[in-house]
C-alpha cells in the first residue's frame, strides 16, 4: 500500500515499542525514474537479483545500529533485544566480542544508535529504554561509562540517531522523545544546551555536513526534515517529506535521500532551496540507508528483505537485491556491504556480508 500508513498503524508520538521498528521487503516492476514532486509514483525501477555470494554472521538479538571502525578490520552492531554490542573482526567475519550496556542488571537499555569517534578509540550507543549514552573503549572492548541523556530523569528523552561531529568535538543525538538534539562534549562527555525542534517532530535519525556546518534529522512524528545551524542552535527550515522517514543520508552531490516507511520511497532534497526535488518508489517500508560515491543503498523489505540501490546522479533504483535475511540497518566499506537484520523466521540476529553492489 503506498501513499498512506498500513492497515492498523496510525500516526502516533513514537514510543519506546517503536524505536527500533525498521523496515524490510520487495516489490519488482519496470524501469522508472525518480517521480517529481507532486506526480504519482510509479512502478519500482531496477533488476531484481539474489546475490551471488552471501556469508552471515549470528550477533545478538534485533541487531539495529551499526557502525565501521575507521581504520581497523572491526564492525560495531548495537544488538536492541539483549542489551549487548556485538564486535565482528571483518577479516574473520566472526564476533570476537560481545560488550554488556546495562549499568543495572534489572533494567533494559535496548542500544540503537552507534557511531564511532573519528580516530575510532571510542564507540558512542544510545540506550533509548534507559535514556542513557554507552561509551565504549574500542581497545580493550569495555564499557567506560553510560552517562544520563535529557534533563528531567523523569522525562522519557529516548536517545536513538547519533553522529560525531567531523572533528570529533561534539556527539549529537536525537532525542525522538524531547523533540529535541542533545549535545555533548566528547572529551568531558557532558551536557551542552540542546538544540529544540518543533514540537511534536519526534527526531529519530540524524546527518551531519562533512564540513559540520549543518546536521539535518528526520522527523518521524512530523514527516519532515529539520535542517538545523549546530554553531546557532537554532531550526533554520523545515522540509515535508513523506510518510514516516526513518533516515537521512547525504549523497555525493550533497543531496538528502530520506527513507519513509509508511509511503514506500526516498524524499531527494537539494539542501540550498530546501525543498524536495524528487521521490524515488522503492520496496516496501524502507529503513535505513547509506551512501558511498554514486550510489545509496536502502534496507527494506516488509515482505522479502531486500536492499535497494539507488543513482545518485540520475535519482533512479538500478537494482534491487534480495536477501535470505532481515533487512533493518546497512553500512558499506568500498567493497563489502553489511546488513543487520533478524535470522529466518525471526530467530536471533545475524549481519549478512556480500559484495558492495554496483
Amino acid at each position: 500500500m503506498r501513499g498512506g500508513r498500513r492497515t492498523g498503524e496510525r500516526p502516533v508520538k513514537w514510543t519506546l515499542a517503536l524505536v527500533a521498528a525498521l523496515g524490510v521487503g520487495l516489490l519488482g516492476g519496470p524501469p522508472s525514474a525518480g517521480v517529481p514532486v507532486g506526480e504519482a509514483p510509479v512502478a519500482l525501477a531496477g533488476e531484481v537479483t539474489a546475490p551471488a555470494e552471501e556469508i552471515t554472521i549470528p550477533v545478538g538479538a534485533n541487531p539495529a545500529g551499526m557502525a565501521l571502525h575507521p581504520s581497523a578490520p572491526r564492525l560495531y552492531v548495537a544488538n536492541y533485544a539483549d542489551d549487548t554490542v556485538s564486535v565482528v573482526d571483518t577479516d574473520q567475519n566472526a564476533v570476537i566480542a560481545t560488550i554488556n550496556t546495562r549499568t543495572d542488571p534489572n533494567t533494559r537499555t535496548a542500544p540503537n544508535g552507534i557511531a564511532l569517534s573519528p580516530r575510532g578509540d571510542r564507540a558512542y550507543v544510545t540506550l533509548p529504554n534507559s535514556n542513557q549514552l554507552a561509551v565504549l573503549d574500542t581497545s580493550d572492548n569495555s564499557m567506560i561509562e553510560a552517562v544520563p541523556i535529557g534533563s528531567d530523569p523523569i522525562e522519557r528523552a529516548l536517545p536513538n540517531g547519533i553522529v560525531v561531529a567531523p572533528d570529533g568535538s561534539r556527539i549529537y543525538l536525537a532525542n525522538t522523545g524531547t523533540d529535541q538534539i542533545w549535545v555533548l562534549d566528547a572529551d568531558s562527555i557532558e551536557a551542552l544546551p540542546p538544540i529544540p525542534l518543533k514540537s511534536g517532530a519526534g527526531p529519530v535519525d540524524l546527518a551531519m555536513s562533512p564540513d559540520g556546518d549543518r546536521i539535518y534529522t528526520a522527523d518521524i512524528n512530523s514527516d519532515e526534515v529539520s535542517v538545523v545551524d549546530p554553531a546557532a542552535g537554532t531550526v533554520l527550515d523545515t522540509v515535508e517529506v513523506g510518510r514516516d522517514p526513518k533516515d537521512v543520508v547525504i549523497g555525493s552531490g550533497g543531496e538528502l535521500f530520506v527513507p519513509n516507511g509508511f509511503s514506500d520511497d526516498v524524499s531527494v532534497i537539494d539542501p540550498g532551496s530546501a525543498t524536495v526535488v524528487a521521490t524515488i518508489p522503492v520496496a516496501d517500508d524502507p529503513g535505513k540507508a547509506t551512501a558511498r560515491g554514486d550510489r545509496v543503498y536502502v534496507a527494506d523489505g516488509l515482505t522479502q528483505p531486500s536492499v535497494s540501490v539507488i543513482d545518485s546522479t540520475s535519482n533512479q533504483v538500478i537494482r534491487t537485491i534480495e536477501l535470505e535475511n532481515g533487512s533493518r540497518r546497512i553500512v558499506t566499506s568500498p567493497d563489502t556491504m553489511y546488513v543487520s537484520g533478524d535470522g529466518p523466521e525471526g530467530e536471533a540476529g545475524v549481519v549478512t556480508v556480500l559484495p558492495l553492489p554496483r
